[in-house]
C-alpha cells in the first residue's frame, strides 16, 4: 500500500466502469483512502459544496456538464482552488490543457492506462504538494485572507513576498488586491502595473486593472483590457462573464448580450450569464423576458441593489418618474419580495422629492406593509399624510390605517418579548 496525504478522493466519470476501476485503484493503492463516486458535475458540485475532499479526478468528457464547465465552477469555491485535480481523457487539444493550466491543473492522463500509471501520478502530485516552496504557500495564505477579507493580516503578510523572482508577478496583483479591497485605487492601480513590470501578459494583474478601470468608468480603458483577457483564453467563463459585464456597464448591450449568450453556450446553468441577459432585457423594457433570467439567477439581494442605484442616479438628476419606473419594474423582475420595502420606501422619497407627498404617504405604506418593523417607513408614512392634508393633496386613507395598524402590532409583540 501506498502512502499519500489524501485521505478524501471524488472520483467523477458518467461511465460506471470507469468509476468502479477508479474506486478499486484508489482504495487499493493508498491506505485509509475514501473514495466519493459523482456521475455528473451538477451532482459533484452539490456534494464538494458540503463535504471536504483533497483530491479531484475527473474525466474530461462528461455529460451534461462538461469537464471544462466542471473544472472550472470548482475552482470557483474557493476552498478548492488550490487541491490536486487530475484529468484523464480520451483526448486532449492544446487549447484543453492550456484552460486547465490557467486554473493549476497540470496533471493530465491519456486512454488507455494502466493502475500503475495513475499510482504513480497521484504520488507524484502528492510529491510536488509536499515540496511547495515556502512563497508559494505564503502566497495561498494571503490569497486565503483577501478572499475572507481579512485584509490586515493579508498587509502583514505580503511585505516579505514583493520581491523580484519567479513569484513576483503573482505577489505585486495580489498586493494591488489587497489595496483594491480598501478603496486605495492609485496604490492598487500602482501594484498592478509592477506586476505587469515582471510578466505583461499576468492575468489577475490585468484583471484586477480591468475592474479598477471599470469601477472609474473609465470605460474606454477598461474593455480592451477584458477583450484581451478573453482573446487569450476564449474559453474561460469567469472572463467571459466580465467582459460581458463590462460592454454592458459601457452600454454597449448588443455586445453584452452576444457574450452572455456565448457563456450560455457552454454552460446552461451559470447564473452570472443569466443576471447579465435579465439587465441588458430590463434596460430594453422586455420586463418578462428580465423575469425570466433573474429567475434563474437566484439573486434577488443583488439585484436589488443593482436597481436601487440605477434608480437613485435617475433620482439625484431630477429624473423622479424615471427613477421611480425602474422601482416599479424591479418590484415585478426581482425572484424574491426581500427588499420590496427598500424599493417601495424610495419611490416614497422619490415622489416626497417631487412634491407628491400624498402618492408618497401611499408608497411609504406599501413599504410598511412589506416589512411591519420599517420604523423610518412608518415615520415618513405619518409626515407625508401631514404634509398632503396641509396641501390639500388626496390620498388612500385605508391603506395608511392597515399600514399603521401592522406596524403597532408588531410593536406590541416586541413589548412582550422584551
Amino acid at each position: 500500500m501506498s502512502e499519500t496525504s489524501a485521505n478524501n478522493f471524488m472520483i467523477l466519470d458518467d461511465n460506471s466502469n470507469n468509476s468502479l476501476f477508479w474506486e478499486m485503484t484508489i482504495t487499493g493503492a493508498f491506505e485509509g483512502a475514501k473514495v466519493t463516486v459523482c456521475r455528473t458535475g451538477y451532482e459533484a458540485l452539490e456534494v464538494a459544496k458540503t463535504s471536504r475532499f483533497d483530491f479531484f479526478i475527473s474525466s474530461w468528457e462528461l455529460e451534461p456538464m462538461s469537464g471544462l464547465v466542471f473544472m472550472q465552477k470548482l475552482r470557483e469555491q474557493h476552498k478548492y482552488k488550490f487541491t490536486p485535480f487530475l484529468i484523464f481523457s480520451n483526448v486532449l487539444t492544446p487549447e484543453d490543457v492550456a484552460l486547465a493550466e490557467e486554473f493549476g491543473i497540470t496533471n493530465f492522463l491519456l486512454k488507455p492506462f494502466e493502475k500503475i500509471k495513475i499510482v504513480e501520478k497521484v504520488q507524484g502530485m502528492y510529491e510536488v504538494e509536499k515540496k511547495l516552496d515556502q512563497t508559494s504557500r505564503l502566497l495561498r495564505k494571503i490569497e486565503d485572507y483577501i478572499t475572507e477579507n481579512k485584509v490586515s493580516e493579508a498587509l502583514k503578510l505580503i511585505t516579505a513576498t514583493l520581491k523580484p523572482g519567479p513569484q513576483a508577478a503573482r505577489a505585486y496583483s495580489l498586493n494591488g488586491d489587497i489595496w483594491a479591497r480598501t478603496e486605495h485605487t492609485d496604490k492598487a492601480e500602482k501594484s498592478y502595473g509592477e506586476a505587469l513590470k515582471f510578466d505583461a501578459n499576468f492575468p489577475t494583474a490585468l484583471n484586477g486593472l480591468g475592474k479598477l478601470y471599470l469601477k472609474q468608468k473609465r470605460f474606454a480603458e477598461a474593455v480592451p483590457v477584458f477583450e484581451a483577457l478573453h482573446n487569450s483564453s476564449p474559453r474561460n467563463l469567469m472572463r467571459m462573464v466580465t467582459l460581458g459585464g463590462a460592454y454592458l456597464e459601457s452600454g454597449d448591450e448588443t455586445k453584452a448580450e452576444a457574450m452572455f449568450k456565448k457563456v450560455r453556450g457552454l454552460d446552461d446553468s451559470n447564473t452570472e450569464a443569466a443576471e447579465g441577459l435579465g439587465k441588458v432585457n430590463f434596460n430594453r423594457g422586455n420586463i418578462d423576458l428580465a423575469a425570466k433570467f433573474f429567475r434563474e439567477s437566484g439573486k434577488g439581494d443583488e439585484l436589488a441593489s443593482y436597481f436601487n442605484n440605477m434608480a437613485i442616479t435617475n433620482v439625484s438628476r431630477g429624473r423622479f418618474d424615471e427613477g421611480i419606473e425602474i422601482y416599479k419594474n424591479a418590484m415585478k423582475v426581482l425572484p424574491d419580495q426581500g427588499k420590496f420595502h427598500l424599493l417601495e420606501f424610495n419611490i416614497g422619497l422619490a415622489l416626497k422629492k417631487s412634491l407628491r407627498a400624498g402618492m408618497a404617504c401611499e408608497a411609504f405604506a406599501r413599504s410598511l406593509l412589506a416589512l411591519p418593523s420599517y420604523e423610518k417607513a412608518f415615520v415618513s408614512m405619518n409626515s407625508s399624510a401631514q404634509e398632503a392634508q396641509t396641501k390639500g393633496e388626496k390620498f388612500n386613507q385605508e391603506l395608511v390605517n392597515l399600514a399603521a395598524q401592522k406596524y403597532k402590532a408588531w410593536q406590541s409583540t416586541q413589548k412582550k418579548a422584551g
